[in-house]
């Protein structure tokens, strides 16, 4: 498999890559012990936890008609409201309102849905620069990498690493002072927002009862994109529809603390239409398309529906050891880590992206750190029963031996585990096998794919009871 052959090599290329590790793991340990410290200054947190879960469920159980409430009020505000079934859909639909207006620069906020269909490429094959406003994303503009985090895009540079990015493509004095990087940016960016016609955004949350635009911020860039030109578009996966503002506010609460240890983010701009006879500023055009491009599929599927309650928090993944280690660009998708393992094989071609369900472990941080309690490691190994029924290629090794010996190892398995005098038996009994592991352990599966990369185990002559005993432990 073409695609597993480039996974494998971006995976061990991440890891043999210390400063991106260095610098990833430093960010991360940052978020998780803020987050700590936020948590404690809320005295109802699981509460909030319920109060989103039920947003987001109710929107989804009713989807159809939010959608049609939202497009009718989005409408009555004097939004133009675009569907868009797929990436291809979309990039046209974006595309005929830029050329509807003779752009040839558009400057887009955070829209991790911009990079999902794939805009900058698509557009600068037609002669139109689509550049990013947020530092981070600027970063990765400037680099032409994908972002390696939904929340951080350049995460995995440090500020030196990011001052020669800055003197290389913006022809600046090399600095690595924050303040100074941060100035950089601001003053590359505010030429662009001088006379910008068309400015693009994604959208965090849309109300269907108000008919309106929620996007949350820490950098004031949204906002410059989205009221200074003529024109904003927004782009929306309709899984971003809520009841009202009123749910909105809910999940806007709970988003912050999730997803970096704020207790809220820094700018909200909720906006209800273009600009009206006797307002100073805003679009005279505000365009929203609402993106499916397989969340439909998802949310008819009873298995998966439930990754549609992301809020693209970030949560799981800054928890995940596996991120922790690799990076978001070892995923070769646009949203990694453990939602990104979900949903992304669900939205694209189910076998080529199925590669994304070996990077798990199946620890269960990202189940209990999820704000909207999506059960993730359940979903993956759903996936992977799924997968293994339905490709030719299934996730255990392909070659026709190794995948008998490894059928008749887990049938013996299963003999033993429902057999207690068996399971007894072979467990007190496992460490007379030692010399057999280690002999022949490097060539059957599965200790063969273990022993690649780790040492294989002494097994205990305790092994029964340190095995029940393991069964006792969670990670907080």
């Amino acid at each position: 498999m073409e695609k597993a052959v480039s996974h494998r090599q971006a995976v061990h290329a991440n890891l043999s890559n210390p400063s991106m590790r260095a610098a990833l793991r430093q960010s991360l340990h940052l978020i998780w012990q803020g987050r700590q410290k936020t948590l404690q200054h809320f005295t109802a947190w699981e509460k909030l936890r319920d109060e989103a879960y039920a947003v987001k469920q109710y929107a989804l159980e009713h989807l159809p008609q939010l959608l049609e409430q939202f497009e009718k009020q989005a409408r009555k505000n004097g939004m133009q409201v675009h569907y868009a079934s797929n990436v291809a859909d979309a990039c046209a639909t974006v595309y005929d309102i830029i050329k509807a207006h003779d752009v040839k620069l558009v400057v887009k906020g955070k829209s991790m849905v911009s990079e999902e269909i794939e805009l900058g490429a698509y557009l600068k094959a037609r002669g139109v620069e689509l550049k990013a406003s947020d530092v981070g994303d600027l970063v990765v503009y400037l680099t032409g990498e994908p972002p390696v985090h939904i929340l951080g895009p350049a995460m995995h540079y440090d500020r030196y690493q990011i001052g020669r990015i800055f003197a290389k493509h913006l022809h600046v004095p090399e600095e690595h002072d924050v303040h100074k990087l941060n100035a950089i940016a601001r003053n590359n960016l505010r030429q662009d927002f001088y006379g910008l016609k068309l400015g693009l955004s994604g959208v965090n949350f849309a109300a269907a009862k108000e008919g309106a635009l929620w996007l949350i911020e820490n950098e004031g860039n949204g906002r410059m994109c989205t009221t200074a030109p003529d024109v904003h578009v927004a782009i929306c996966g309709i899984e971003k529809l809520t009841a009202s503002l009123d749910d909105a506010a809910v999940l806007a609460q709970i988003v912050g603390p999730s997803a970096n240890a704020q207790y809220s983010p820094a700018y909200g701009n909720i906006i209800t239409g273009p600009r009206r006879v006797g307002e100073l500023d805003g679009p005279r055009e505000v365009h929203v398309i609402l993106l499916d491009n397989g969340r439909s599929q998802m949310l008819a599927d009873p298995d998966f529906y439930a990754a549609l309650r992301c809020i693209r928090c970030s949560a799981c993944m800054n928890m995940c050891p596996v991120f922790d280690k690799i990076g978001g660009h070892a995923y070769l998708t646009t949203y990694p880590g453990p939602i990104g393992t979900v949903i992304s094989p669900l939205m694209d071609n189910f076998i080529r992206q199925g590669h994304l369900l070996s990077l798990c472990s199946q620890c269960k941080r990202c189940a209990q750190m999820c704000p909207v309690k999506i059960p993730l490691p359940q979903l993956i190994l759903k996936l992977r029963a799924r997968l293994n029924q339905e490709s030719e290629h299934p996730t255990v090794t392909p070659q026709p031996f190794r995948r008998r010996a490894q059928k008749i190892i887990f049938k013996l398995f299963t003999k033993a585990a429902v057999n207690p005098t068996l399971w007894h038996t072979l467990m007190n009994k496992s460490y007379a096998a030692n010399f057999l592991l280690q002999l022949f352990g490097k060539f059957v599966p599965p200790t063969a794919t273990w022993s690649r990369y780790r040492q294989l185990p002494q097994l205990s002559n305790k092994l029964e009871r340190e095995l029940t005993q393991l069964k006792g432990i969670t990670i907080e």
